[in-house]
């Protein structure tokens, strides 16, 4: 499923292979990975996802709706998985934005 929703959204979007993974940072290789069922677990399809205008739950097949989740959504799922010594340098980050 993840294969056929990455395809047919970046196809969607006009966008060549290369493309999206410059554009979310990654290489064209994992897209391709991706894309032929090779690989089903990326740790970049939150990046991919936001690209493409569509959710991470959506390209995993999670849910039929492609609508994105709000930013502070996607913040909060990426904070969840981080050590504390590695929060803390996420709270001073956002204390250093806000000053």
């Amino acid at each position: 499923m993840l294969a056929d929703r990455l395809r047919t959204a970046r196809e969607a979007a006009g966008l060549s292979q290369t493309e999206l993974a410059r554009r979310a940072g990654v290489s064209q290789q994992t897209i391709d990975k991706i894309e032929r069922g090779l690989s089903q677990r990326s740790r970049y399809i939150v990046e991919i996802a936001a690209e493409l205008k569509v959710s991470a739950a959506y390209l995993r097949g999670m849910t039929d709706d492609p609508t994105p989740e709000p930013i502070r959504t996607r913040i909060e799922a990426e904070l969840k998985s981080l050590p504390d010594d590695k929060l803390l340098q996420a709270l001073q980050a956002i204390r250093a934005l806000k000053a």
